[in-house]
């Protein structure tokens, strides 16, 4: 399963470190506005850094929302969208 965590912030970064460990789980990008803490959370991964959830490509099977709460709702409805 690719999966990708928007929000990588104080609780998005522990999400994307579990993900990163659990068998059959792929973790292939990570999303925050904050351009250098996305940076440096997917160098821990070896993975696409991202700084808008638009650009998470649609070969994820699953996103993590870790972004803040008033943000759920647009993101959580674009990806379900896209199924």
């Amino acid at each position: 399963m690719k999966l990708a965590v928007i929000g990588v912030g104080h609780l998005g970064r522990h999400h994307a470190r579990i993900l990163s460990s659990l068998p059959g789980v792929e973790l292939v990008s990570v999303v925050d506005i904050n351009r250098e803490r996305a940076l440096n959370v997917a160098s821990n991964y070896g993975i696409k850094a991202l700084t808008d959830w638009r650009e998470v490509g649609s070969g994820v099977d699953a996103v993590t929302i870790a972004a803040p709460t008033d943000t759920h709702r647009e993101i959580a409805a674009a990806f379900l969208e896209r199924r």
